[in-house]
């Protein structure tokens, strides 16, 4: 492609807009924040990327490499106590497992491959059965999808997770162009 060569090798790179550096950086700001206001009522924090993607993507046309939604939640500080990456393609699930292990070894991070509308609400089931106090405990989900690609039954799973409590998971839900008709 004219204008990619600057373009990782990667077979599970991604090309995305110019909007997507933009709408990431806006992410990573409001993830520090979300983690520093946190962090003096709980020093515990969940964090749930419904399409992780990769570490890398890159701008299409420019072939300039963009940091990835995993790799940004990874870095924000105050950090994220436990992070979960959900990720339909199961060789880049595989690839994410193996980027997180080497660039943030010792980090509670699943990675869990698979449609997030089937992911998603067992993950949740399995975290609260496992230890009952992530349901008081400060969640944020990234939801970025390219159409109308998250259930409502996700939706839901989502804000249940902290049920009975006056805060619910706080969402990041993207409406792309596809969304307008």
């Amino acid at each position: 492609m004219s204008g990619d060569t600057n373009r990782s090798k990667d077979e599970y790179s991604r090309g995305w807009g110019l909007w997507t550096r933009t709408k990431l950086d806006a992410l990573s700001k409001y993830l520090a924040g979300f983690t520093r206001a946190c962090s003096g009522s709980s020093n515990t924090t969940l964090y749930l990327d419904l399409f992780a993607g990769g570490f890398d993507s890159y701008e299409r046309g420019t072939g300039e490499p963009i940091t990835g939604s995993p790799q940004r939640a990874l870095a924000v500080n105050p950090p994220f106590t436990k992070l979960a990456f959900f990720e339909l393609n199961e060789g880049r699930a595989r690839q994410l497992a193996d980027q997180v292990d080497e660039a943030f070894p010792g980090r509670d991070v699943d990675v869990v491959p698979g449609d997030c509308n089937h992911t998603v609400p067992a993950y949740l089931a399995k975290l609260v059965q496992d230890d009952s106090d992530w349901g008081w405990r400060p969640s944020f989900a990234f939801i970025d999808q390219f159409s109308a690609d998250v259930h409502w039954d996700t939706i839901r799973a989502l804000a249940g997770l902290r049920s009975g409590y006056k805060w619910k998971t706080e969402l990041w839900l993207y409406f792309g162009e596809t969304f307008l008709v």
